[in-house]
C-alpha cells in the first residue's frame, strides 16, 4: 500500500463496486476527472491510469503496479525521485532505483511494459517490494498500451478544500458522479492489507492441504 499511503490526497473516487487496487480493476469513464473539479469543496483532483503489468527489465519479467500520470498533476507521481525526472513523458518510465540496480540499468537505459520499450528518465525510492515494484509512465502513453481513450482514469485522487470534511466532501462526490464509490485514503488503504491478508491465509491453507492429500 506503499502508493496509497504517500499520496497526500484523502479521499479516492472508483468504479463503483471497487474496494481495492491489489489484484482489481477500475475504469471511469472519460471527462470523469472534469465532473469531479467542479464538486463544492474539491480545491484538487488527479485522475491517474493503473495496470498490473510486467516489466521486462532484459534478464527478468518483474510484476509491477504501473501508474499513467499526467506531467502536470498535483499528485499521482513518485513521492521522491533520486534521480532523473519526476514524471515521465511520452516514451519514458520512472522505475525504483533498487529495482533498476539489482538488473543493472541506469538513466537512459530502455525496459519493455505491454510490448513497448520505454526509456528511463528517472529512478524513484520507496517503491520496491519483495515480490513486486511501483513504476510510472505518462498516462497517454499507458492509454495507447491498454487501448483505451486518453482521458480514461482508474483512480481519481481528491484534496478537499480547508475546513471541508471528507464525509461531507465524500457524499457530495457520490452525488455528482453517481455509480462511482469514494473512499478515504486510510480505508482504501485498509481495504488492501485485508485483501492481502486473506490471500495469504488462502495460500496458506492451500498448501497445507496438498501437503496431507
Amino acid at each position: 500500500v506503499a502508493y496509497i499511503r504517500n499520496q497526500p490526497a484523502e479521499l479516492w473516487l472508483m468504479q463503483g463496486g471497487v474496494e481495492n487496487m491489489h489484484m482489481a480493476s477500475s475504469i471511469l469513464s472519460p471527462g470523469t476527472v472534469s465532473r469531479v473539479r467542479v464538486v463544492e469543496g474539491v480545491e484538487d483532483a488527479a485522475g491517474v491510469l493503473y495496470a498490473n503489468a510486467g516489466v521486462d527489465v532484459g534478464d527478468a519479467l518483474v510484476f509491477s503496479y504501473v501508474f499513467g500520470v499526467e506531467p502536470d498533476a498535483p499528485f499521482g507521481g513518485p513521492w521522491e525521485v533520486t534521480t532523473g525526472v519526476s514524471r515521465p513523458a511520452r516514451g519514458e518510465v520512472v522505475m525504483d532505483r533498487v529495482l533498476a540496480a539489482r538488473h543493472g540499468l541506469d538513466l537512459g537505459d530502455t525496459v519493455n511494459i505491454l510490448g513497448r520499450d520505454l526509456v528511463i528518465a528517472g529512478l524513484s525510492e520507496d517503491t520496491f517490494g519483495i515480490a513486486t515494484s511501483v513504476t510510472f509512465v505518462h498516462k497517454t502513453t499507458l492509454a495507447e498500451l491498454m487501448s483505451v481513450p486518453a482521458d480514461t482514469v482508474s483512480y481519481v485522487l481528491v484534496q478537499a478544500e480547508p475546513g471541508v470534511e471528507p464525509s461531507t466532501l465524500t457524499a457530495r462526490l457520490r452525488d455528482g458522479v453517481p455509480g462511482a464509490n469514494v473512499m478515504t485514503r486510510n480505508a482504501f488503504a485498509a481495504s488492501d492489507k485485508e485483501m492481502i491478508r486473506q490471500m495469504g491465509g488462502v495460500e496458506r491453507l492451500v498448501s497445507g492441504i496438498l501437503k496431507f492429500a
